[in-house]
């Protein structure tokens, strides 16, 4: 049997979260296969699904009272009594880290194999990092030779791992996320305010994620055009405080125009993805971009930049454009409105492409590569 550990505080107080809904539904997938024994390491008791699947066992480190970086000192604390103490703890044959917060002196964990999901190379393109996420990934690059395999998520993120983050080639494989999307029973949010089809952008408001852009393309669209529909924003600020967007919106009088939704189930995603138009993804730095293979899903085709991944998932089911160009966002909105021929040809590709990616074709690979590198060890 495959024992396999996976370092789950990424879940627990995350639901919206790309990265915990990525570790979740892998966990999810995984406790389905009969000869994989799965063990979930975290710091608190946690409601989440996951901590409930029969034969999951669970492992709490209890945090301890220091006085700073208490959840990295409680975490090596707790590993070093196991090493000394606990002589029969048995070794893991897997240990996965779902996030880069992987912290110094991960590899105590007794496993013969480290696995971690990095995503992408974000943490060296995009400005608005913190100085912890700073921190862990030069904590990575230092300990990279204790690290068996790192995970992009495409092989857009997976060459920028290797050109961008420097990490070693030999240690990067693609591992692409899947959505159950399809599977989710629609229901319509209760302040929907719009009656007819609708363009749909689901997005946090950073700035990477460009969706300023896409308001001044959607004014600059509506401007050029007697009728546009609405514009359906699905996100809200990363940072409290001022809202850029907020104030754009006002500033080019398109409040009766942009409706704004936050906090929404995935049922409710479901239901504007089911009535949109297009999906637009106006994101310039993605490592996949869940929310353009949860559009696909549904059979809601994408708008998205062309020199990230998003274009490499949403691949024929999708519209690749400049996102950085205004008039390449206005153009392609009146575009897609004007003539439905475009909307047909994309709709009728998007369940090719939903096939491909699927939990259970997600664990399948990850368990492959697990055995080609417990081989190639044994060589």
């Amino acid at each position: 049997m495959l024992r396999i550990a996976h370092i789950s505080d990424v879940v627990d107080g995350r639901a919206n979260s790309g990265t915990a809904r990525v570790a979740s539904e892998l966990i999810k997938t995984m406790s389905k296969i009969v000869d994989v024994h799965q063990t979930l390491i975290h710091y608190q008791k946690s409601n989440e699904d996951i901590y409930r699947i029969k034969g999951i066992q669970e492992i709490v480190i209890p945090l301890k009272n220091f006085p700073f970086i208490k959840h990295f000192l409680s975490f090596i604390s707790y590993w070093i009594k196991i090493l000394i103490f606990s002589r029969n703890f048995k070794k893991y044959d897997l240990v996965i880290w779902h996030s880069s917060r992987v912290y110094p002196f991960f590899f105590m964990i007794p496993s013969r194999y480290v696995f971690i999901n990095l995503h992408d190379a974000n943490a060296r393109i995009i400005k608005e990092n913190t100085i912890w996420t700073h921190f862990f990934y030069w904590n990575l690059r230092l300990s990279v030779y204790f690290v068996d395999v790192i995970f992009g998520v495409s092989q857009d993120a997976c060459n920028k791992l290797i050109t961008i983050g420097k990490f070693p080639k030999s240690k990067i494989k693609c591992l692409y996320p899947g959505s159950n999307f399809n599977n989710l029973k629609s229901i319509a949010p209760t302040n929907l305010k719009a009656k007819s089809k609708f363009f749909l952008c689901v997005s946090r408001w950073q700035t990477f994620k460009n969706v300023e852009n896409l308001i001044r393309g959607y004014r600059l669209a509506l401007s050029n055009n007697t009728y546009l529909p609405k514009l359906v924003l699905v996100g809200k600020d990363y940072h409290e405080g001022k809202s850029p967007v907020r104030d754009l919106i006002y500033s080019l009088e398109l409040t009766d125009n942009v409706i704004i939704l936050q906090d929404l189930k995935d049922e409710e995603l479901a239901f504007l993805f089911d009535h949109a138009i297009v999906n637009v993804n106006p994101s310039l730095h993605e490592g996949f971009g869940l929310s353009v293979l949860e559009g696909i899903k549904r059979g809601c085709p994408s708008l998205d930049h062309k020199f990230t991944s998003t274009s490499e998932i949403s691949g024929a089911a999708g519209m690749h454009i400049d996102m950085t160009s205004i008039s390449e966002i206005s153009n392609a909105l009146i575009q897609i409105n004007n003539d439905p021929k475009i909307l047909k040809v994309l709709r009728n590709q998007t369940q090719d492409i939903a096939n491909k990616f699927t939990w259970e074709n997600t664990v399948r690979n990850l368990i492959t590569i697990f055995e080609e590198r417990s081989k190639s060890n044994q060589c």
